[in-house]
């Protein structure tokens, strides 16, 4: 059962987690608050199966006939307060292998799309659907959603997890799925070498080896921590990888290592769907988003090529730009 506000997600806290927690990873950080659990392997065992996950490992081919992520008119409001709407009617879809960004004012409700994607139990569905690979996400638990489906959210402040190793988590994450998909459990060795040679298949993944063996993200520079969610990434490499400001906190260096590894692991599997939410234009650039989305008040506004991008740089949210291209697109 999961608590209110949680999003389970790759790095959970350990001993230190209580119902007012906070997790973080890569289900929106996973962010939110957990069930009371004491013990590192034990919250890595009680959690293993919230996490987002490609379908199976060992192959790059995607998920069973992937048909991408269908939102139809998509109303949300919080949990605690019904009367506080949020998203207002989110119609999108996201097909596989495509990398689309989304932009939005501060407060637009972009985070909290996401987290409802997660199903994040502070937003409560009142009218729309969800479908991934002809699934209804909406009727998935969380943990669903993560091992039967393979989302995968980027939180842009993960928080330290004390005594849980980055090795201790991912590997129960893969067995989890492993589980699920009636395969056979990896031994830490043999999930050693899984994951060293996912990690070998991109760009700069030796960089990322050396955090296998470190708590997750305890004592880290708000650059590693980034590295942390991107390891996390590639070792799982799941279908729908949603990344919230990643590129926050991160000097020239470091966004370019980012964004160099996430380009890699779009050639190793270009099934691999990302939804990029992010503020800053260098990181969009370096990506190179097929498509981007504009969000105001909870609702898309607007969608347009990459070129889109650098329209709201020059004009921001509130520049009139937005108006004036839907008076002209009006017969």
């Amino acid at each position: 059962m999961t608590a209110s506000g949680v999003v389970p997600y790759a790095s959970v806290p350990a001993s230190s987690v209580s119902d007012g927690g906070i997790i973080s990873f890569s289900l929106a950080q996973r962010a939110l608050q957990l069930l009371a659990i004491s013990g590192a392997v034990g919250a890595a065992s009680r959690v293993m199966g919230r996490i987002r996950m490609r379908a199976s490992e060992g192959s790059n081919a995607p998920a069973e006939s992937p048909s991408g992520l269908h939102v139809s008119n998509l109303h949300t409001v919080l949990s605690e307060d019904p009367e506080m709407p949020i998203l207002n009617g989110v119609t999108l879809d996201l097909e596989p292998g495509e990398v689309v960004a989304l932009l939005g004012p501060n407060g637009c409700g972009k985070s909290s799309f996401a987290r409802t994607l997660m199903g994040d139990s502070q937003y409560v569905v009142t009218h729309g659907g969800v479908e991934m690979n002809r699934e209804d996400v909406l009727s998935l638990d969380v943990d669903e959603r993560a091992s039967k489906l393979g989302l995968f959210m980027s939180w842009q402040a993960p928080v330290e997890v004390p005594g849980l190793t980055n090795f201790t988590l991912l590997h129960a994450a893969m067995n989890a799925t492993r589980q699920a998909k009636n395969l056979p459990q990896l031994s830490p060795f043999e999930f050693y070498d899984f994951a060293k040679s996912r990690l070998m298949e991109v760009e700069r993944g030796e960089e990322l080896l050396e955090y296998l063996d470190r708590p997750v993200n305890t004592g880290m520079s708000g650059g590693e921590r980034k590295r942390v969610e991107l390891l996390h990434a590639v070792v799982l490499r799941p279908r729908l990888c949603i990344f919230d400001e990643i590129d926050s906190g991160l000097d020239v260096d470091a966004l370019r290592q980012v964004a160099t590894t996430l380009r890699s692991l779009r050639e190793v599997d270009p099934s691999i769907t990302m939804l990029i939410v992010s503020h800053y234009k260098r990181m969009l650039d370096e990506l190179h988003p097929t498509r981007v989305l504009v969000m105001q008040d909870g609702v898309i506004v607007h969608q347009g090529g990459p070129d889109l991008i650098n329209v709201v740089d020059r004009g921001g949210f509130k520049g009139g730009w937005l108006q004036q291209q839907e008076d002209d697109d009006d017969p």
